[in-house]
């Protein structure tokens, strides 16, 4: 076959970035961040869409800012802690190796710990 043709993505066959081009190698999307809550991937990909948007992309980067502005309080009305969901922001929108993220990735594992309160009926 042409090596320039794309795989296709099946579930037997997840297309998946070559090892030696991975951040973190041995990881997946699905893992690379662990601590995070399931609801938070729509975030992740906003987060994702502004840090690769330039300032002559269309859209443009005041755009993903109004989504995710409307994703934190469509969360927010669902019912997810707002302290959460702040610590869920920093880690997505800061470097991963500063303070702000360190002290949000801490909360949320004692957050992780700790048992949950039974939803009323």
């Amino acid at each position: 076959g042409n090596p320039r043709e794309t795989p296709v993505k099946t579930p037997e066959n997840p297309v998946q970035p070559p090892e030696k081009f991975r951040e973190n190698p041995g990881q997946t999307p699905e893992n690379a961040f662990p601590m995070l809550p399931d609801w938070s991937g729509p975030l992740r990909f906003l987060y994702w869409r502004l840090r690769m948007a330039r300032g002559v992309s269309r859209p443009s980067p005041r755009t993903w800012h109004r989504r995710i502005a409307a994703e934190k309080k469509r969360l927010l009305d669902a019912g997810v802690d707002f302290f959460e969901l702040h610590a869920v922001c920093v880690i997505l929108r800061r470097s991963e190796y500063s303070v702000a993220a360190k002290q949000a990735r801490d909360f949320l594992a004692k957050r992780a710990q700790l048992p949950r309160k039974p939803e009323p009926p």
